[in-house]
C-alpha cells in the first residue's frame, strides 16, 4: 500500500521525497573536536532538560522561553527532531535543535543556544555546521530559522555559514516585542 502511495505522489509531484524519518534522524554519540579542544556531541534526551533549561536562562538574561514541557515534547517526537547537545568533562556547554519537513524539504533550527562563558569558541558554528550537513546528507531543499533582529552576533554567524535574510516577523517574540528575522539556506 505505502508503495501505491509513494508511486501516485512521485506521478504527482515529481521531485517530492518521501523519508522514513525515523532512520534518517539516526545519530550516534561521538567524540568531537572543535579548535583543538575536544567534546562530546550527544543526541539529548529527556533528563537533559534541566541543563538545557539552565543553558536558556545563562544565555537569555535569567528567562527561558522554552518549558520544560516544550523540550520534552520536542525531544520525544525522534522521527521528525533532532536536538544535539555539546559537552565536556560531563558538563553541557550548549545544544541545537531541528525538525524536519518531508513536504516541503526543510530542516528548521528550533533553538540553538551555548552559555556565555564558551561564546565566541566556534561552538555554535559547528552546533549549524552539522545540521546543514545532516540535511544535505538527508537530501533536504533548505535549513530555514528565525533570530532576533537584535542579535547582532548571532546573525553575523549566519550570513558567515551562507544563510540569506527572507523576511521579518514583526513582535515575533512575546516577551518584549521583538522582531525575528527568518533566513534560509539553499542546499541545492
Amino acid at each position: 500500500m505505502l508503495k501505491k502511495f509513494k508511486a501516485r505522489v512521485k506521478q504527482i509531484i515529481p521531485d517530492f521525497r518521501i523519508d522514513e524519518p525515523a532512520r534518517t534522524l539516526v545519530f550516534q554519540n561521538h567524540r568531537i573536536q572543535i579548535r583543538n579542544e575536544t567534546y562530546f556531541m550527544t543526541r539529548a534526551v529527556v533528563p537533559d532538560i534541566p541543563e538545557l533549561l539552565e543553558i536558556e536562562k545563562a544565555v537569555y538574561d535569567g528567562k527561558s522561553p522554552w518549558s520544560a514541557k516544550i523540550f520534552e515534547g520536542e525531544i520525544c517526537q525522534k522521527g521528525r527532531t533532532l536536538y544535539l547537545v555539546l559537552r565536556k568533562e560531563d558538563k553541557m556547554l550548549g545544544f541545537i535543535g531541528c525538525s524536519t519537513d518531508a513536504l516541503t524539504g526543510d530542516v528548521h533550527i528550533t533553538n540553538i543556544a551555548v552559555l556565555p562563558e564558551c561564546q565566541g569558541r566556534g561552538m555554535g558554528n559547528f552546533l549549524v555546521t552539522a545540521i546543514t550537513k545532516r540535511a544535505r546528507l538527508m537530501k533536504f531543499k533548505t535549513v530555514s530559522l528565525e533570530v532576533r533582529r537584535d542579535n547582532q552576533a548571532a546573525l553575523n554567524l549566519y550570513h558567515q555559514l551562507g544563510f540569506n535574510k527572507v523576511g521579518i516577523q514583526e513582535n515575533y517574540y512575546v516577551e518584549d516585542g521583538q522582531d525575528a528575522v527568518d533566513m534560509l539556506l539553499k542546499l541545492r
